[in-house]
C-alpha cells in the first residue's frame, strides 16, 4: 500500500467515524490524530465483528454435527 493509499483510506476512517469534521480546516497534526483514533475504532469494530462471526460458527456447526 502506497503512502498516498493508506492516507486516502484514513481520509476515509475519519470521515466515517467524525462526520462532523472539516477536514479542510484541521491541521496535519489534528488529522494524523484524527486517523489514529479513526483506524482504533475501525479496528474494534472489526474484532467485534469476528466475535459475533465466530458465535455465529460456534453454533451453526454444533447444529450440523451434533
Amino acid at each position: 500500500m502506497t503512502d498516498e493509499q493508506r492516507i486516502r483510506q484514513r481520509m476515509i476512517y475519519v470521515r466515517h467515524y467524525f462526520p462532523g469534521v472539516n477536514l479542510d480546516t484541521i491541521s496535519d497534526e489534528e488529522f494524523a490524530m484524527l486517523s489514529e483514533e479513526a483506524l482504533w475504532l475501525h479496528e474494534q469494530m472489526l474484532i467485534s465483528r469476528m466475535g459475533g462471526l465466530r458465535f455465529i460458527i460456534s453454533a451453526l456447526a454444533e447444529r450440523l454435527f451434533f
